[in-house]
């Protein structure tokens, strides 16, 4: 009988001491984040508002929380920069290259906060993404909620082209490009030419139509079309969208070349 109450003795110690980490688990921090996108779908350039909430849902407070914001970026090489213009920061933060550092410091249990930031994106033909990561000194119940992305979508002026207009094309190239914004990262880059848009639908050297360079068209208001070469061969094709000034922008893809030209076209 004594060895029996022995055991049962070390069996209850041993559920007491097995119920201490589950009591310990539970009262951690737990950081949680969410990039919330403007409440209407930004034109492009326009300035827009965007925001990350952190909260913290566990049962402890977070100290020492630290924000970090990867913005969207250019493609090209061999630096890289801002894909777009960053206005109107929080306070707590600071930019730096294309990252937002924000230290939020000590975070309540069941509470947050919220990190907002201006940010006016140019056309791309690559994603534009935004990428919110929290850290903190204290232990937490998981990582899982750490890290919040949001791919931005952008409205497009609608640009009508008359039939018969001359036009100018600014354009720059490279092995990466994806967006006109990245020919003014390098304004010596950039080149410009002059053309005419006939009412056949036809692309001509600017003052003269003796010769045929290529076909236009527009497929929707906010949508412009170029391509170059003969009828049956073509060699480069141009697909803009609206942008402000009456322009579209795009990037022309090569037949046989490996790389891309960002083209800004405007018509006079």
């Amino acid at each position: 009988m004594k060895q029996l109450a022995v055991a049962a003795g070390c069996c209850s110690a041993l559920m007491l001491v097995g119920a201490v980490p589950a009591q310990a688990s539970s009262s951690k921090a737990d950081i949680e984040v969410t990039v919330l996108a403007p409440t209407n779908t930004p034109l492009v350039g326009d300035t827009a508002h965007y925001a990350v909430n952190v909260v913290n849902v566990g049962n402890r407070q977070a100290d020492g929380v630290v924000l970090n914001v990867q913005l969207p970026t250019t493609h090209t090489s061999p630096d890289v920069f801002l894909m777009g213009d960053l206005a109107d920061i929080d306070a707590r933060c600071s930019s730096q290259g294309t990252k937002l550092t924000c230290n939020l410091g000590r975070i309540q249990r069941k509470s947050g906060t919220v990190v907002s930031f201006d940010l006016a994106l140019p056309y791309t033909s690559a994603p534009l993404q935004l990428t919110a990561t929290a850290t903190t000194a204290t232990a937490e119940l998981s990582l899982d909620n750490n890290q919040a992305g949001l791919t931005t979508t952008l409205a497009y002026y609608k640009n009508n082209v008359a039939a018969a207009a001359p036009i100018d094309i600014t354009s720059c190239t490279g092995a990466t490009l994806t967006s006109f914004f990245e020919c003014n990262v390098y304004p010596g880059a950039t080149q410009i030419h002059n053309f005419q848009l006939e009412p056949n639908g036809t692309v001509t050297p600017a003052g003269s139509t003796s010769s045929i360079l290529g076909k236009w068209s527009q497929p929707t208001p906010e949508d412009f079309l170029l391509e170059f070469g003969a009828p049956g061969n073509v060699s480069a094709t141009f697909r803009g969208k609206g942008v402000p000034g009456g322009c579209f922008e795009g990037v022309t893809t090569f037949t046989s070349l490996q790389y891309f030209a960002p083209y800004r076209v405007c018509p006079k």
